[in-house]
């Protein structure tokens, strides 16, 4: 092995151990498998969104996340579910490594210059591997190259819901159902509309 390759591995090698160490309490065995996500049937744009402009509307949606689950969450509490949802959402909401604990300790961080990368370092949207501590890795870069520009804030909410998944020890398959009801829902949902100030462009 070259000593470019081996350089290369061992960043790899730290990239997983500060996603896994600081998001550790969220870990449950059998979650995880390639660590990332990518939007769903987006509408690609007319002209590419730049980072810095995406950037702000992620970081701005951030709080569609908890309206969305603070919606589903009443919804699961209340038994306003089917027998069968009530069973599917009991994974993102009972016991102490739910998603809504894991929302209040692990932030985006929202990336407006390159792509995230999962643990196999394949470019995605987000991912569970992040460059700073007790956060995951969202990709506004992406999604303004992916994503018309109205349905950002749905499509990268979504992708939230998809990574805390993962981050609670879900299996892609079960993220990738989530971030689809997600995105499903949130076309329906009347959400407030964003403010994106200042402080979120940082």
């Amino acid at each position: 092995m070259s000593s470019t390759s081996l350089r290369y591995s061992l960043i790899l090698a730290m990239m997983f151990f500060v996603c896994t160490s600081h998001a550790r309490p969220f870990f449950r065995e059998g979650g995880v498998s390639g660590g990332g996500g990518n939007v769903i049937n987006p509408t690609p744009p007319n002209e590419v969104l730049d980072g810095e402009t995406a950037e702000e509307i992620v970081k701005a949606s951030f709080k569609y996340v908890h309206i969305y689950l603070q919606d589903k969450a009443s919804q699961y509490q209340n038994n306003e579910m089917s027998p069968a949802d009530q069973n599917l959402y009991a994974k993102l909401f009972e016991g102490n490594n739910n998603i809504i604990n894991a929302v209040g300790t692990i932030r985006p961080k929202v990336e407006d210059e390159r792509p995230c990368f999962d643990f196999a370092s394949k470019p995605v949207d987000a991912s569970v591997v992040s460059r700073k501590p007790n956060t995951f890795c969202v990709s506004a870069f992406s999604l303004g190259q992916k994503v018309i520009h109205s349905e950002i804030p749905i499509q990268s909410t979504a992708l939230m819901i998809h990574e805390y998944s993962e981050l609670i020890g879900l299996s892609e398959d079960e993220a990738v159902f989530f971030q689809t009801k997600a995105l499903e829902d949130l076309k329906t949902m009347d959400l407030p509309p964003l403010e994106i100030s200042e402080d979120d462009h940082h």
